[in-house]
């Protein structure tokens, strides 16, 4: 079986590639700098939750340090690296640019440093949707995407050229993976699911922003680790970058009948402004996701929400524990 380095191992996605490529059988090295910043207890009991997974490794480092991931990667030799960590939020990067340069390139550079110079037969990575920026209609690889309206979403977007850089001058397979609107289990707290459901179960109300005129392209994290898994062993070379969505655009107000369902209780609705980098749209076209590994993502929100809305009510300790810390930030 294989040798994989996965970084943010302690993040959303994360978290559920490690445990699928553990009960495969795989040997799976993660790593995570477990960051005082963006709800520290949830990647702290997403590592607990690790543990005793078959073939998990876990290594507390930071990938801004250079030196300290090529000394990893040179020591273990793996067959593929996953890099699936970063700074993500739209919103956080206008507040604090010089962390997501820290953490989405700087980073990023050290991880393809490390597999060229060690000889590492592939590099998976996290990009985005919000490469694409502002645009109607579901989006594709091909389309434009140089107009980014966000910091993160440049530094996405940078990740890209650097590793077609490094396939190009170095032979390196890279492979860029833009995610739609990840929801699930064990989720991000500052996603929409996470903030209503949390918000509906205190009675608050939710804030929906551009006063709730927003479509999403909702993709369950089954679809995103069958994805993931899919490309890393699909023969690919030189770089690639594919969409991994549900390739469906939901209308906010869907989302929430299918919460108040899942829930039991309704939501009292808050009209925002729009905030400074969003979009109002985001949509996929997967038809290349199909083509290169088969899979035809698309499980609906009928299926993930209602799913989400159990490990919600099942765990409420990490949830209470993540509201602390919103309320003390």
């Amino acid at each position: 079986m294989a040798t994989i380095v996965l970084t943010g191992a302690a993040g959303f996605i994360g978290f559920h590639v490690a445990r699928r490529l553990g009960a495969e059988g795989h040997r799976v090295i993660g790593v995570d700098h477990l960051g005082p910043r963006f709800h520290p207890s949830l990647k702290h009991a997403r590592v607990a939750a690790l543990a005793g997974t078959p073939g998990f490794e876990f290594v507390r480092l930071d990938l801004a340090d250079p030196g300290a991931f090529d000394a990893l990667v040179a020591a273990c030799r793996p067959d593929a690296i996953l890099h699936l960590a970063a700074q993500t939020g739209v919103r956080y990067s206008a507040e604090d640019p010089h962390l997501y340069v820290r953490n989405n390139v700087d980073a990023f550079v050290a991880v393809l440093q490390a597999a060229r110079l060690h000889g590492v037969g592939r590099l998976l990575y996290a990009s985005s949707s919000s490469v694409y920026g502002e645009g109607d209609g579901p989006r594709a690889e091909d389309d434009r995407a140089d107009r980014p309206v966000s910091l993160y979403a440049a530094t996405k977007r940078s990740n890209e050229l650097m590793a077609h850089t490094y396939a190009h001058q170095f032979g390196l397979t890279t492979v860029g993976m833009r995610f739609f609107t990840v929801y699930g289990p064990w989720g991000r707290p500052d996603m929409a699911v996470w903030t209503f459901a949390e918000r509906m179960a205190a009675g608050e109300p939710i804030p929906l922003y551009n006063d709730g005129v927003m479509r999403r392209d909702f993709t369950f994290i089954e679809d995103v680790v069958e994805g993931i898994v899919r490309l890393l062993w699909a023969p690919l070379d030189g770089a690639r970058v594919f969409n991994v969505g549900s390739g469906r655009c939901e209308p906010l107000g869907r989302l929430i009948e299918v919460l108040e369902a899942a829930l039991g209780c309704r939501a009292e609705r808050q009209p925002m402004p729009m905030q400074t980098g969003d979009v109002p749209l985001t949509w996929s076209n997967c038809d290349r996701l199909f083509q290169v590994t088969g899979l035809r993502t698309g499980i609906p929100l009928d299926v993930g929400v209602p799913a989400f809305a159990d490990w919600f009510a099942a765990h409420p300790d990490v949830v209470a524990a993540v509201r602390a810390e919103r309320e003390a930030s």
